[in-house]
């Protein structure tokens, strides 16, 4: 095994080695990055956000159809 591989991938299961999520920072980062990738697709692609259901659980997964 290679030990530096593998302390690299090393991956901790303890919650104080995590960053702390701060969700509405990341939505509004979305948000920004979603219109701006709007605005600059406008004219060129027909550019929409669409949703698909998750076949395990509940959940709806948001996407980008390229066709």
């Amino acid at each position: 095994m290679d030990s530096a591989r593998a302390a690299a991938l090393y991956v901790s299961d303890r919650p104080v080695d995590h960053p702390v999520g701060n969700f509405q920072r990341d939505q509004t980062a979305k948000a920004v990055t979603d219109s701006t990738s709007e605005a600059r697709a406008r004219g060129v692609v027909d550019y929409r956000k669409i949703s698909y259901h998750s076949s395990v659980g509940d959940l709806e997964h948001p996407g980008l159809p390229w066709w």
